[in-house]
């Protein structure tokens, strides 16, 4: 093996493990349920319409577009495993950075940075990932919870002046 090729398949695994260190970096960093990966979703339950649609955001045009995305449905009906499966092929394959977080744990962690006086810090947080990739899937009650709640309506007041 002559030494510019030597030098070449260096840098290659160089890349490759710098790559893969990013990529679990952004795994551990999303917070995503890891068991929830499209291997194990049954994409035979979904209707063709919605099937398309899934391969279409498996491309992640959505993120660069910065469109939110909603899904809605009834409880056990797969959503949070599809958003889950989706966010962890984005990663994988697109190296995008994704947060996922259910409805009351981000209520709960803007409220507890109110409380600390550390709200501004937080959204700033969570404005380094565009508003399309921080996950997450409410139920019906916890909507109804959202649009009604005081507390609620106090952090997003909050939010607006930071």
């Amino acid at each position: 093996m002559s030494y510019e090729r030597y030098l070449l398949e260096l840098a290659q695994r160089e890349c490759e493990e710098r790559r893969r260190k990013r990529i679990g970096k952004l795994f551990k960093e999303s917070g995503l349920p890891l068991e929830k990966s499209l291997a194990n979703f049954d994409g035979k339950r979904l209707p063709v319409k919605v099937s398309r649609q899934m391969k279409m955001l498996l491309e992640g045009g959505f993120l660069d577009r910065k469109e939110n995305l909603l899904i809605f449905g009834n409880p056990g009906a797969g959503k949070s495993h599809l958003l889950c499966a989706i966010a962890q092929e984005l990663i994988a394959t697109r190296g995008r950075k994704i947060k996922y977080a259910t409805c009351p744990l981000l209520v709960q962690d803007l409220l507890a940075a109110k409380r600390d006086l550390r709200l501004g810090k937080e959204i700033k947080k969570l404005a380094t990932v565009s508003s399309s990739t921080r996950w997450g899937t409410c139920s019906k009650v916890e909507r109804r919870w959202r649009s009604c709640s005081p507390c609620w309506r106090s952090v997003m007041n909050a939010a607006a002046f930071c």
